[in-house]
């Protein structure tokens, strides 16, 4: 139960952690506070690879996030994923599944649609011989019958 004085600074501090991007509370059967951070570094690969989810009749859009000759901000995945996150759950939206990790996460929804989002580095030909970009590659896919779910 949240009734007493301490309910009042644990809300404050959930408020604080929001702020920041650092933490966002969910309800996914039961409440929980969303830490990123304290997330595997990777998703393991007990459900499969991205690639094995792309049925037949699937769209994807893919789109490579990056800053050349720069390196990105320290936890910007994160934050991205407490932002997704908190705006999936306030708006009160269904998620079937996800799989959260420091540099990458999975959610799907149970329209089928499916975001997957990952940082890392590539060889770029835009790029100097032996240099690399960091960024971060998004994609998101879904059946083709449902794009209008995946606007909103």
């Amino acid at each position: 139960r949240d009734d007493g004085p301490g309910s009042n600074i644990k809300n404050n501090l959930i408020q604080l952690l929001e702020t920041f991007d650092i933490a966002t509370p969910v309800e996914y059967g039961q409440k929980r506070l969303l830490i990123p951070e304290f997330q595997p570094k990777l998703i393991s690969n007990s459900n499969g690879s991205w690639s094995e989810y792309k049925e037949k009749g699937d769209f994807e859009i893919q789109r490579w996030i990056c800053v050349l000759d720069r390196k990105l901000p320290h936890g910007l995945l994160k934050r991205i994923q407490v932002r997704i996150m908190k705006k999936i759950f306030k708006r009160g939206r269904t998620t079937r599944e996800f799989n959260l990790a420091q540099n990458e996460f999975l959610i799907r929804d149970t329209n089928a649609t499916t975001l997957y989002c990952k940082s890392g580095v590539r060889s770029s030909s835009k790029v100097e011989e032996g240099r690399e970009e960091e960024g971060i590659r998004l994609y998101i896919r879904g059946k083709v019958n449902k794009k209008r779910a995946i606007v909103s």
